[in-house]
């Protein structure tokens, strides 16, 4: 998965911000609950798939992100 964006004051640029939001995520997460730090990046990449619904379906509820 990668994700870039492109600044519109140089739209002929791209930049990925992948592993900014991964890192965003896993950092709250490690914030609010803790836990184990490469464990949070796991998760934080398989939340970031959910929701741009690149991911599996959700194991718990046996359905993938609708949009």
């Amino acid at each position: 998965m990668r994700i870039t964006i492109r600044p519109m004051l140089a739209p002929d640029r791209e930049l990925d911000v992948t592993e900014h939001l991964v890192q965003a995520i896993a950092g709250r997460m490690s914030a609010e609950f803790g836990g184990n730090d490469q464990l949070n990046l796991l998760e934080a990449q398989m939340h970031l798939g959910r929701i741009l619904g690149l991911a599996a379906p959700d194991a718990a509820s046996g359905r993938g992100v609708t949009q």
